[in-house]
């Protein structure tokens, strides 16, 4: 299988010798990627979608599945 373009003009070995302390540093030097504050992630719900009785997907965001009684 052929390598994609990315992976193949990726220096791999340049990476790997990067240090935690650099990563960080081009990090935060990054002005396309600016790094997220607590108050971009107060909202954020971790989670699986919920599904109805039947199987089918509730639609409402962050509720619980409705149940169905006979």
């Amino acid at each position: 299988m052929a390598k994609r373009k990315a992976e193949a003009n990726t220096d791999w070995a340049r990476i790997r010798a990067l240090s935690d302390d650099e990563i960080e540093r081009m990090a935060k030097e990054d002005a396309e990627n600016p790094a997220s504050k607590a108050a971009d992630w107060a909202d954020a719900v971790i989670g699986l979608p919920k599904f109805d009785a039947t199987g089918r997907r509730d639609n409402k965001p962050f509720s619980r599945a409705s149940k169905t009684t006979k």
